[in-house]
C-alpha cells in the first residue's frame, strides 16, 4: 500500500452545514451587555490560536505541548475571572466597581465580552474589555506629533504597558494554591504532597501529575491591543454563520490508509454546556473544569460569553439558576453565561459522566469525582453547570447559543459583497501628489477598487485529522498493551497500525528521543538481518573469528500509529492518562525500578508527529504481511505436537468495526491486565495471563486472508458465508502463548472454536476467530507475521523456571534460537568513540540470542529429568504406593539410589526458604534419621509435573486443597511431609549431579549433554541393550528395619540386571556359543556381581 502525506496550512478551511432548526428563529443572545452606551470605551484584545486549545505562543527551549496547553487554560480562567458580576458601573459613570479584596483589584480592566471565532482562516479569541474606573480613562485620543500615524487613548496606552510587563504567573497567584490529586497504586485519589509541583512518581508507585506551568513570556507576546476603538463592537456584532468551519492544522496525515472500514470505531459527537458566573468567575474552579475537559480528550470547539435578557430568561425551554432568574428579571439586567461547545469521541456520554448528577448532594455521595460534586454548591437550586442530555436537545442548544438567526424576511444571506475603495489598506494605492493629474488619480482609484467578501464568522470550529506515533518503552510490560489500547480508544484515538521493534540509534534519533529516554527506549541498539540467504554462513564465520559473548535480548518497544482530530494537542493528556492508569493498576512501582529515581511520563511514553520519512525509518508499512505465494510454496511438517500441560500458541483475530471498540478490553482480559473487567469474563488472575508474542492490525482483510482465518472447512455449507463476512473487514491479529491456551481463550472470551450453525454466524460468532489446532495456528501466524516480528515475554511465563534456558546454538545445530547483532549504544563508551572518530569497524557489539517462535512451534516433545526424594518416614510405610503412583503418571525411572544424607548433601537437595532456624534444624534431623530413596524421573514437563503432584509443603494444607496431593497422602506435618521435588530446572540439574554422580541409565538428550550430565545408556559390565532393575542391598550387620540408625553411610544402591539367556544358549544348540550357562554365571560373579537368589535357588 503506497503511503503519502499531506501538509495542511492553517489558512485553508472547510465549511460544514449544521442546519436550521427552531432555535434559528428565536431571540439571539447578545455578545455585549445591553447597558452599554455609545460613549463607553471598549477595547478589543485579540489572541491567535495555533490550534484548538493552544495559544500561538513563541516557543522557547523550555516550552512544550503541555506548556502551551496549560497556557490556554490558565489564560482563559484568568480572563473569565475578570467578568464583573454587576455591570451597572459600565453604563453609569458615577458608579465605581466595588473592591473585591484580592489580586483582581490591581487589574486595570474588566472583561465584558469573549468569544472564539474563525475568521478568514484564522482561529481568534476576541476579548472586549472596559476600564475598571471609567472616569480615569476618558474616551479621547492622546496628543501625537504630526508625523506619528498611531493614535491611542489613555486606556489603550495603559493596556499596552500592562500587557508588556505582566505574565500569567504574576497575574495568577492562585496557581500556587491549586491542589492536584495524586493517583495511588491502590486506585484511590489522594492529595499531592506539599511542595511537589512537578510530575513525579513516588516509591510506592503513586503518580503525581504535572501542575500547570504556563509560559513565562509577557502577555503582549500573544495578546494584541486593537487601536480601533470601534473594533470591539464591530467584531462582536458580526452575524454568526450557520456553518461549522474545519481548520486544517500543520499535522501530517496518512492519506492512503483505508479508514472507511474503521470510521465506525470512533463515534465523534458534539455537545455543549452552560457555565454560570458563580463557577466561571472562580479561577481555580474554572481551571478544574478546563483541565477535566482536557483529561476526557475533548476539544473546545466553541466558547462565548453571552448575556441572556429577560426574554431568554422567561423562555420555558431555558434552564437557568432560579436565584439568578428572579433577580435579573426584577432588575432588568442581563445574566452573563459562558457557553462551551465540546467535540470528541462519545462526547455526550463522556461529558455527562464528567459533570455528574445535577444534585450536588447526590453527586457527592454517588460520584465524588464529578464536577458537580466538586463545584456544584450546596443545593439543587445552585445550578452552576447545565448540559443537555439527549441528542435533539444538544442540537437545539448548539444552534441557539452558537448558530445564526433567520432574519424577519426569511432570506438567509450567507455572505455579503461590498465594493471598497481600498482606503486605509497599505500598499494598495500610491500617495497622492499635488502635481499629479486628476485623470491619473481617478484611474488609480478605479484600479484600487476591488470586491471584498465579508463572510459571517463561525463560532464553531473543528480541527482536521492528524496522525502521531505513540512509542511505548520496553519497561512497560506487554501485558499492559490491551489496557493501553482501551485508553487510546476511550480518548478518541483511532489505531491505524501497531509494530513491536527494537529501536536502534537511528530510529531513536528520528523519534526525537534524547538524554535518559535513549537509555530506556533503546537499551541496546539492535538490528535484525534482513536477508537470511547467507546468514548461517556469516554466523559461523563470525563465531569462528571470535564473536563476542552472547547475551539475552531486551524487550522491544511498541509503536502505535494513532489518528485523531487535533491529535498532537491531545498527546500530553494521553500520556498523563496512561500514567494514571498504570498507577491505579499498581504497575508503576515495578517500572520505577527500571527507570530510576526521576521517573516521568516521557520515560514510559513518547509522542512524535507523523511523517513519511519517519515511517520509512521505522520499517515502512505497519500493516504489511509476508508474501502469501512464498509461504504457500514452503513445506509444512505433516504433524504438530501439542500438550495441554505445556505452553500452546494460539492465533486470535478480532474482526469488524464493532469488535474494535472493545478489542482493548478483550485483549486485556486475555493478558491478565484489563482496564475494565466485566463480570461475564472468566478472566485470568492479574499478572498470570497469556503471553503476547505478536500483534498486527490489518485495515482490510483480503480474500486469501479471510480463507485462512475462517474456522470452516471448504466443504462446509457455512464456508462461503464466513468468507464474505470476513473479507474487506478490519482485523487485529494477535499471537498468544500460555498453558492450555486453546481452552483458556475459549473459556475467557466465550468464543466457540468452530461455529456449527448459521445461527451462530448471524450472532456475530466470527467477530472473534481463534485457531482450532496447532497446525492452523502455525499457518495463520506465517500468513500475517515474520519471525522477527514475534517476541517472547519471559515475565509472563510462570513455567519458565521449570524448563531449560535458551541454548546458544552450536555450529551444527541452531535449535529454537535466532540471532541479531547489537551495536554499542550511543551513550556507551564505545558508542562515543564511534561517534567521534567515525570509524565503523572499530566499534564493538554483541550477539543477541532470542527465541524463534516459529521454530518453537515446530519442535516436538522435550524429555526432562527431575529428582524425587522419598524421605525416611515415607520409605518405611508408603514406598510401594509411591512407586505405583509414579508409574501411573507415566514417569520413567532413569536412576535410583538408597542413601543416608549427610549435612553437606542434604542442604542443596532440600532448601527451606522461610521459617525460623529451629524448623530448619528439624528438617535436617529428620532427613538424617534414616535411609532416603532418591529417584531421577524422566518425563515431559517433569519438574513442574512432580511439583503439581506433591502439592503444598504442609500436608494439612495439601489435604485441604486436594485429597489426591501426594504430600497430603504420605505426610503428617510440615517437617515430615513425605516427599521432596526439585523446585526448578536449575535445582534439578544440581541435585542430579550431587545424588547421581555416576550418571543416568538413559540415552543422552541434548539437554543432558548441555548440562554435562553423564547418560551412557550402556551397561559397561554386561552388554548393550539390557533392561536394568534396581534393588536395595543392605550389609549383613545392618538391621532389617529401615528405621535403624546403625545403617550409617554404608547403605548403597546396587543395580542388578536380570539376564534371560536364549533357549539355544541353554540347550547348547548354538553353533559357536560364546558362553555356556555356567560360564556366563562365572563371568558375572567374577566381575563383582552377586547372585541375589535365596538358598532355595529362587
Amino acid at each position: 500500500m503506497p503511503y503519502r502525506n499531506t501538509h495542511h496550512t492553517a489558512g485553508y478551511c472547510q465549511m460544514t452545514y449544521e442546519g436550521i432548526n427552531d432555535s434559528s428563529y428565536s431571540v439571539n443572545p447578545e455578545a455585549l451587555p445591553s447597558s452599554l452606551s455609545p460613549e463607553d470605551e471598549i477595547v478589543l484584545l485579540t489572541a491567535h490560536l495555533s490550534k484548538l486549545g493552544e495559544l500561538s505562543v513563541p516557543r522557547s527551549p523550555v516550552n512544550s505541548a503541555a506548556t502551551t496547553s496549560s497556557t490556554y487554560s490558565v489564560f482563559l480562567s484568568f480572563m473569565l475571572s475578570l467578568v464583573p458580576s454587576n455591570l451597572d458601573f459600565v453604563g453609569d459613570k458615577t458608579l465605581q466597581l466595588a473592591s473585591e479584596g484580592n489580586y483582581l483589584d490591581n487589574i486595570p480592566f474588566r472583561v465584558i465580552g469573549l468569544q472564539q471565532v474563525c475568521q478568514e482562516g484564522d482561529v481568534l479569541l476576541n476579548i472586549a474589555v472596559v476600564p475598571k474606573i471609567p472616569e480615569s480613562s476618558p474616551f479621547t485620543r492622546s496628543k501625537r506629533s504630526r508625523n506619528d500615524k498611531r493614535s491611542s487613548t489613555p486606556f489603550q496606552s495603559i493596556l499596552t504597558k500592562f500587557l508588556a510587563i505582566s505574565t500569567l504567573q504574576t497575574l495568577c497567584p492562585w496557581l500556587d494554591t491549586l491542589t492536584y490529586l495524586a493517583f495511588s497504586n491502590a486506585g484511590s485519589l489522594i492529595s499531592s504532597p506539599p511542595g511537589v509541583r512537578y510530575e513525579s512518581c513516588l516509591e510506592d508507585g503513586t503518580y503525581l501529575p504535572a501542575f500547570p506551568h504556563p509560559t513565562t513570556r509577557p502577555l503582549s507576546t500573544f495578546l494584541s491591543v486593537s487601536s480601533d476603538t470601534s473594533a470591539a463592537r464591530r467584531m462582536l456584532s458580526i452575524p454568526v454563520s450557520f456553518f461549522w468551519k474545519t481548520i486544517n492544522t500543520e499535522e501530517h496525515l496518512l492519506l492512503d490508509f483505508p479508514s472507511k472500514a474503521l470510521d465506525e470505531v470512533v463515534d465523534i459527537q458534539n455537545t455543549m454546556c452552560l457555565i454560570y458566573d458563580a463557577l466561571f468567575r472562580n479561577s481555580t474552579a474554572m481551571m478544574g473544569v478546563l483541565h477535566r475537559i482536557s483529561q476526557e480528550g475533548l476539544d473546545i470547539v466553541g466558547i462565548r460569553v453571552l448575556y441572556a435578557d429577560q426574554r431568554i430568561l422567561m423562555n420555558p425551554s431555558a434552564i437557568h439558576p432560579q436565584q439568578h432568574t428572579a433577580s435579573n428579571a426584577d432588575t432588568g439586567s442581563d445574566l452573563p453565561v459562558l457557553a462551551l461547545a465540546l467535540r470528541g469521541s462519545d462526547a455526550r456520554s463522556t461529558w455527562l459522566n464528567a459533570v455528574g448528577p445535577s444534585d450536588p448532594i447526590l453527586a457527592q455521595r454517588t460520584d465524588p469525582k464529578s464536577l458537580m460534586a466538586s463545584y456544584g454548591g450546596t443545593s439543587r437550586e445552585d445550578l452552576v453547570i447545565y448540559s443537555p442530555r439527549n441528542p435533539s436537545r444538544v442540537n437545539y442548544d448548539l444552534s441557539f447559543w452558537f448558530g445564526g438567526r433567520v432574519p424577519s424576511d426569511g432570506v438567509v444571506d450567507l455572505q455579503s459583497i461590498e465594493r471598497s475603495s481600498g482606503k486605509g489598506r497599505e500598499g494598495t494605492r500610491k500617495k497622492k501628489n499635488k502635481k499629479s493629474n486628476k485623470k491619473d488619480v481617478k484611474q488609480e482609484e478605479s484600479q484600487d477598487e476591488f470586491p471584498v467578501i465579508k463572510t459571517h464568522i463561525s463560532t464553531l470550529v473543528a480541527s482536521t485529522l492528524g496522525d502521531v506515533f505513540l512509542t511505548i518503552a520496553p519497561v512497560v510490560p506487554p501485558m499492559c498493551l490491551g489496557m493501553i489500547l482501551s485508553v487510546c480508544h476511550n480518548r478518541g484515538f483511532l489505531i491505524c497500525g501497531v509494530r513491536r521493534m527494537r529501536l536502534n540509534s537511528k530510529r531513536a534519533a528520528s523519534l526525537g528521543l534524547t538524554g535518559p529516554q535513549v537509555r530506556i527506549f533503546s537499551p541496546v541498539s539492535c538490528t535484525t538481518p534482513t536477508s537470511p540467504k547467507n546468514y548461517e554462513d556469516e554466523l559461523r564465520s563470525s563465531i569462528q573469528s571470535g564473536f563476542p559473548t552472547t547475551t539475552r535480548s531486551p524487550m522491544p518497544s511498541t509503536v502505535l500509529l494513532l489518528r485523531k482530530e487535533n491529535a498532537l494537542h491531545h498527546s500530553s493528556s494521553l500520556q498523563e492518562m496512561l500514567m494514571v492508569t498504570l498507577s491505579m493498576k499498581g504497575i508503576l512501582s515495578a517500572i520505577k525500578e527500571d527507570c530510576g529515581a526521576q521517573m516521568t511520563s516521557d520515560l514510559c511514553f513518547h509522542v512524535t508527529p507523523y511523517s513519511d520519512n519517519l515511517l520509512t525509518t521505522l520499517g515502512g508499512d505497519f500493516n504489511k504481511v509476508p508474501n502469501y505465494e512464498r509461504f504457500a510454496s514452503s513445506s509444512i511438517p505433516p504433524s504438530f505436537y501439542s500438550s495441554p500441560e505445556l505452553e500452546q500458541i494460539v492465533v486470535i483475530a478480532f474482526t469488524g468495526a464493532e469488535t474494535f471498540k472493545d478489542v482493548g478490553d478483550s485483549l486485556g482480559v486475555l493478558l491478565g491486565m484489563s482496564l475494565t473487567t466485566g463480570a461475564s469474563h472468566n478472566a485470568p488472575q492479574e499478572g498470570r495471563g497469556l503471553e503476547l508474542l505478536g500483534l498486527k492490525l490489518i485495515p482490510s482483510l483480503s480474500m486469501a486472508q479471510a480463507k485462512e482465518l475462517t474456522p470452516y472447512e471448504v466443504g462446509n455449507s457455512e464456508w462461503q458465508a464466513s468468507i464474505q463476512y470476513l473479507s474487506s473487514r478490519p482485523s487485529l491479529v494477535c499471537i498468544l502463548r500460555g498453558i492450555d491456551a486453546f481452552q483458556s481463550v475459549h473459556l475467557t472470551l466465550k468464543t466457540p472454536i468452530t461455529p456449527r450453525s448459521r445461527r451462530q454466524l448471524q450472532d456475530d460468532a466470527l467477530k472473534i476467530v481463534m485457531s482450532s489446532s496447532p497446525e492452523i495456528a502455525y499457518r495463520q501466524a506465517a500468513h500475517f507475521f515474520r519471525d522477527h516480528e514475534l517476541f517472547a515475554d519471559p515475565t509472563m511465563r510462570e513455567n519458565l523456571k521449570y524448563f531449560p534456558p535458551l541454548r546458544s546454538p552450536s555450529l551444527e545445530e541452531l535449535s529454537t534460537a535466532r540471532f541479531s547483532w547489537a551495536e554499542d549504544s550511543p551513550l556507551s563508551p564505545g558508542g562515543r568513540k564511534k561517534a567521534k572518530g567515525g570509524n565503523q569497524k572499530s566499534s564493538k557489539g554483541m550477539l543477541i540470542v532470542e527465541e524463534s517462535i516459529f521454530k518453537t512451534m515446530l519442535t516436538g516433545p522435550r524429555l526432562l529429568t527431575t529428582v524425587l526424594l522419598i524421605k525416611p518416614f515415607a520409605v518405611q510405610r508408603h514406598l510401594s504406593k509411591i512407586f505405583k503412583r509414579v508409574l501411573q503418571e507415566d514417569f520413567t525411572i532413569v536412576a535410583m539410589r538408597m542413601l543416608m544424607l549427610s549435612p553437606h548433601k542434604q542442604r542443596p537437595s532440600y532448601r527451606v526458604r522461610t521459617g525460623p532456624i529451629s524448623r530448619f534444624t528439624m528438617h535436617v534431623n529428620h532427613l538424617m534419621s534414616g535411609a532416603c530413596l532418591a529417584l531421577c524421573l524422566l518425563r515431559e514437563n517433569a519438574v513442574k509435573k512432580v511439583l503439581d503432584l506433591l502439592g503444598p509443603e504442609n500436608p494439612v494444607e495439601a489435604k485441604r486443597k486436594n485429597q489426591f496431593y501426594w504430600r497430603g497422602l504420605y505426610g503428617s506435618d510440615l517437617v515430615n511431609n513425605g516427599l521432596h521435588g526439585s523446585e526448578s530446572y536449575a535445582s534439578a540439574v544440581e541435585e542430579i549431579k550431587l545424588l547421581f554422580p555416576d550418571g543416568l541409565s538413559h540415552s543422552e538428550t541434548p539437554d543432558l549433554r548441555a548440562e554435562q550430565v553423564m547418560a551412557p545408556g550402556i551397561d559397561q559390565t554386561l552388554a548393550e541393550g539390557l533392561k536394568r532393575h534396581f534393588y536395595v542391598r543392605l550389609p549383613e550387620s545392618a538391621s532389617n528395619s529401615f528405621s535403624s540408625t546403625s545403617l550409617g553411610s554404608s547403605v548403597s544402591l546396587e543395580s542388578a540386571t536380570t539376564v534371560s539367556p536364549s533357549s539355544s544358549l541353554i540347550s547348547g544348540e548354538s553353533e559357536s556359543p560364546r558362553y555356556s550357562t555356567g560360564k556366563l554365571k562365572t563371568k558375572f560373579l567374577g566381575t563383582g556381581v552377586n547372585d541375589m537368589r535365596d538358598d532355595s535357588g529362587k
